[in-house]
């Protein structure tokens, strides 16, 4: 029995109105109650099979198998037809697979054996022909030129039949056949004079470049490219004029990277850069001089401003992203560019060969124009380019401070350009440049404590030994700086790095108080080494009033290192409690008992009465001092365990 939605009174299936309010009743008739439950099961089925097919999805794409959800293995019966087409379609994909691997072993590369075996083919064939005197030499190399006019012919004819990986073997092999037989006219016979022989091999490679662009083959493209840039060499590039030379280039270049340009052929305009410069630096180290100086750096020029703003083209006019292949081409050029450049300007007399970092500093800053220009154009659409340009700005930047500082100037140049990276980096939220600067204030570091420990350290000039602030310790006291700059950037900017990075900020404050107490040390060593040295004897006798006995200036240097070791042990300790630093007293510790190492070991031996008797009873009101410390904060110094 059903209610009546209005009066409440119970009514059977046979009843269309209500006998008590007249109330118009809704009867479903039986059948639509039926296809209404097929449709549920229906729906249910389907929605399992659609899980079923996510998972199966999921698995192709990691390309990885995975069991099945519990919900699909307790399917019906009804659907196993489902789970055996999912079966058969897998043995079908990886029948496709295979047969996949069979196709492409048979079409493309037994088509580039194919085509190497003809070219070899016809080598034989023509040295035989010409071991036997069959035909002369004219004939020889009417017959290499007609057989690659009928393959590349004959190419054509298969590109029009559908068989284009096919008629991309012929092309190629026809293209080969042709540049061989006009390079065996040339240099084998003198059939054909140089230049006329470098025309007719510029025409082929226009000819098959015509055949890669018509047939939409990046294959039948590369090997133009390739065959375009060794024709000078089959030639002999001696006998082809550098003007003419590197007007060729260009050209090549325009037209390769014009071809690049609008089919999207970004590995061609890679190849092309690396067989310009390729070929530039062969002719120079072989056939360059001086009066062709103007020249050469005309048309380096050239080639660096076109490789330069392909990329700007496809970003600015296409609108797309940066790729890897022109990233490459970007950073590539520019170091061509400078290494080409480097070598013109050394054998040159005048301020730029005296001063190469002129260069260098000059690239750097037209590389960050590109960089600070294509950031204000594209903002963070294109990063990668912007990153490359900033990458190559550093790396000019970089290189400026070897080719013009020496010595510890070049080490305070690192470190300082180690800062400006770091902030650059926080300030870019680069790991990238940070990560460099880093890097490179490590290898400030290092060159400053193992590089540049004897720089200037027994100077002649005793009055300069004197001067507490010398080259020396400006070195160690301006890395230490750095340093500490580079740990107070990573404390203000200790949001935005990662979990492994945070400790950064401790270790290098360490590093640079370590930096900080060599300085004091070698600057000590330095100055007692200097004036008990014979050649400072007389000059000592003339600061002091007598001569100073070695034995005398050594108990002194040993005291003195023990001592100003001593008293910055005390100032790290005070201060690790006063700031709440754990790490800095650990460091004090690490001095204390390494001094009392030195002393116990060293000074016991080495002092004489006097001085061991000072030196132990230093150490030993410094120990104190610091036991008296650490039990009058034990409490502070305890609650602070835990700390920075």
């Amino acid at each position: 029995m059903k209610i009546c939605p209005k009066c409440r009174k119970q009514y059977d299936d046979t009843w269309q109105v209500c006998l008590n309010c007249k109330c118009q009743l809704s009867i479903v008739p039986p059948e639509l109650i039926t296809e209404l439950n097929v449709l549920k099961k229906l729906a249910g089925s389907l929605l399992n099979r659609v899980k079923l097919l996510e998972e199966k999805i999921e698995a192709f794409v990691h390309n990885r198998q995975i069991p099945l959800s519990k919900e699909a293995e307790q399917m019906p019966k009804e659907k196993n037809q489902v789970k055996q087409t999912e079966i058969l379609s897998k043995d079908k994909d990886e029948t496709l697979q295979n047969q996949s691997l069979e196709s492409r072993i048979g079409r493309i590369w037994f088509n580039r054996i194919g085509a190497l075996a003809i070219i070899f083919g016809m080598g034989f064939f023509l040295k035989y022909a010409f071991d036997n005197n069959w035909i002369n030499e004219t004939a020889r190399v009417s017959l290499g030129l007609l057989a690659g006019f009928l393959m590349i012919i004959a190419g054509d004819f298969a590109y029009k039949k559908n068989f284009k990986i096919f008629s991309e073997g012929l092309i190629t092999a026809g293209a080969t056949t042709l540049y061989l037989s006009i390079y065996a006219a040339v240099n084998f016979y003198q059939i054909i004079a140089d230049i006329p022989g470098f025309i007719f091999m510029a025409i082929v490679t226009l000819f098959a470049a015509t055949f890669a662009v018509r047939f939409n083959s990046k294959r039948v493209m590369n090997f133009c490219i390739l065959g375009g840039f060794l024709t000078p060499f089959f030639i002999s590039v001696k006998s082809i004029s550098p003007i003419s030379l590197m007007c060729y280039i260009l050209l090549l270049d325009i037209g390769v990277l014009w071809v690049g340009y609008f089919k999207k052929w970004g590995f061609c305009n890679f190849l092309s850069l690396i067989l310009t410069y390729s070929t530039y630096f062969i002719w120079y180290f072989s056939s360059y001089s001086s009066q062709y100086f103007v020249a050469t750096e005309f048309f380096l020029s050239i080639y660096f401003v076109l490789f330069s703003i392909i990329a700007v083209f496809y970003n600015f006019i296409q609108k797309q992203t940066t790729v890897k292949e022109d990233i490459a081409v970007i950073i590539l050029n520019g170091i061509f560019y400078f290494l080409a450049n480097y070598h013109l300007l050394v054998n040159k007399e005048d301020i730029l060969s005296a001063h190469p970092g002129i260069f260098s500093i000059l690239l750097s800053c037209l590389y960050l124009i590109f960089a600070y220009y294509v950031f204000m154009r594209t903002g963070k659409k294109d990063r990668n380019l912007v990153l490359s340009y900033l990458s190559l700005t550093l790396l000019f930047a970089t290189i400026t401070m070897p080719l013009e500082l020496k010595q510890c100037w070049l080490t305070l140049g690192f470190i300082t350009e180690a800062v400006i990276l770091l902030w650059l980096g926080f300030r870019t939220k680069s790991n990238g440049i940070r990560y460099f600067g880093l890097a490179l204030a490590g290898f400030a570091l290092f060159k400053l404590v193992l590089m540049d420990f004897q720089l200037s350290f027994y100077s002649s000039d005793l009055s300069a030994v004197y001067s507490m602030f010398n080259q020396r310790f400006i070195s160690y006291l301006w890395v230490s700086a750095g340093i500490f700059v580079c740990a107070y950037f990573y404390k203000k900017y200790k949001n935005n790095i990662a979990q492994e990075e945070k400790y950064n900020s401790t270790f290098l404050i360490i590093f640079a108080l370590i930096v900080l107490l060599l300085g004091f040390t070698f600057e000590i060593d330095a100055y007692f080494a200097c004036i008990s040295s014979n050649a400072h004897k007389m000059q000592a006798n003339q600061y002091s009033g007598k001569i100073v006995d070695s034995a005398v200036l050594e108990n002194i240097k040993q005291f003195s290192i023990s001592a100003v070791w001593l008293v910055y042990s005390l100032v790290l300790i005070i201060f690790g409690i006063v700031k709440k630093f754990r790490a800095l007293r650990i460091l004090a510790l690490v001095i204390v008992v390494v001094t009392i190492l030195k002393v116990f070991l060293i000074d016991i031996s080495e002092l004489n009465k006097i001085w061991r008797i000072l030196s132990f009873m230093g150490l030993g009101c410094v120990l104190m001092l610091t036991s008296f410390m650490y039990q009058k904060y034990k409490d502070k110094i305890s609650g602070l365990g835990a700390g920075k």
